[in-house]
């Protein structure tokens, strides 16, 4: 019995160190875990006290400034983007009070919001930046050009498609410009906007279900896809010329686009309609020349400079979303419920393509902290183990 119980006790009191140990490690981890907790709760009253008790603001630094103020352009900039777009939208309307056609009514708005920014630029004594190589004014001509193809182009499909497809295969222009982003501008493609992207794609089919019903021409499909590639190219083109912006980007485009689009007015239809416009109509054309178009375009040019070519992609779809809704409240259309659907994921997808999930600062100070002090008393604790 004797001889039994002494291996038993050798091994009790060899085991013991071992025990003590553990037992320490143990406590060690419970005490750091409360600790852990202690100070979480009272950083937690202690930020909800700031909150209850306004102080007096802590002084922002350089950098938070900084990005302040980006962030207002930012949004300064998104706002004169949908505004000329809700302008572009709303512009069908104002023309529909006008007895001209489709292709006169561009020419006319083309003209005249060309002399409005011509004159805008002599009396405000704009000057033409020098020293910038004659790349960027290429840029500059080539996004006019495109300007007034892409008028001529979508009225042909018009023409030859109807409205409601012609209008849907010019829509696809955003899609070129998002493809061309990643390639052209390094601009990385974040999942919310390819998905608020095909959501609005979506919307823009439902929003033009009903008008669907044009002839299937060849021309015509080549003529919107070109009126497509016209817009992006529009776009790309301005988003190159970096050192051009404002009142001289904005005349030397349109200039570009009117000398564009005089040159099929002259191999096609001509000039005669001018003359035969009725007085009462020239404030209307005036007015969609030189606020719908010069002050639309000097928004949309200025804006698209600043944005991301995703945001100008996913917004862009304002416009014919503009277009159904004013249609409906001024003209009186009725909206069916498959276009309400579409207006809703035009605008669902639009939002969903801005959004940016990102937590308060003080709060991912806080998680970053704990995660250190977790990392430092696991580390402590291993360590003492070891």
């Amino acid at each position: 019995m004797l001889a039994s119980t002494a291996p038993l006790s050798s091994l009790l009191r060899a085991s013991l160190p071992h025990v003590m140990r553990i037992s320490h490690v143990n406590y060690e981890i419970v005490s750091l875990f409360r600790g852990f907790v202690k100070r979480h709760n009272a950083a937690a009253s202690k930020g909800r006290r700031r909150r209850a008790e306004p102080a007096s603001p802590a002084p922002c630094t350089e950098k938070e400034r900084l990005a302040m103020r980006t962030k207002i352009a930012s949004m300064k900039y998104l706002l004169c983007f949908i505004a000329a777009v809700m302008m572009f939208g709303s512009s069908g309307i104002v023309a529909s009070t006008l007895p001209l056609s489709a292709f006169e009514v561009c020419l006319m708005r083309l003209i005249i919001g060309a002399l409005f920014m011509g004159l805008i630029f002599v009396v405000t004594r704009q000057q033409l930046p020098r020293h910038i190589g004659r790349r960027q004014y290429l840029f500059v001509a080539l996004s006019g050009a495109c300007l007034g193809l892409a008028m001529m182009t979508i009225f042909t499909a018009y023409r030859l498609l109807g409205v409601g497809l012609g209008a849907v295969l010019a829509a696809t222009a955003p899609v070129i410009t998002m493809a061309l982003s990643p390639l052209l501008f390094k601009e990385r493609l974040r999942l919310p906007v390819v998905v608020g992207f095909a959501i609005v794609v979506g919307g823009l089919l439902l929003l033009n279900a009903s008008a669907l019903e044009g002839t299937l021409s060849v021309p015509g499909i080549l003529m919107g896809l070109a009126a497509a590639a016209s817009t992006a190219g529009m776009v790309i083109f301005n988003k190159l010329a970096r050192d051009i912006t404002g009142i001289p980007c904005t005349t030397i485009q349109l200039a570009t686009a009117v000398a564009v689009a005089l040159a099929v007015a002259a191999a096609g239809e001509g000039f005669a309609f001018i003359g035969r416009i009725p007085l009462s109509s020239w404030p209307t054309v005036i007015a969609l020349g030189a606020v719908f178009t010069a002050l639309a375009y000097f928004l949309y040019y200025r804006a698209i400079d600043q944005l991301p070519m995703q945001t100008v992609s996913v917004c862009a779809y304002a416009e014919p979303l503009t277009a159904v809704v004013l249609g409906a409240l001024v003209l009186g259309e009725v909206m069916t419920p498959v276009q309400l659907a579409g207006a809703c994921c035009i605008i669902g997808g639009a939002l969903l393509g801005e959004a940016r999930v990102k937590l308060p600062a003080a709060q991912r100070r806080r998680m970053r902290r704990a995660y250190v002090r977790l990392v430092r008393a696991q580390r402590r604790v291993l360590h003492h183990a070891a």
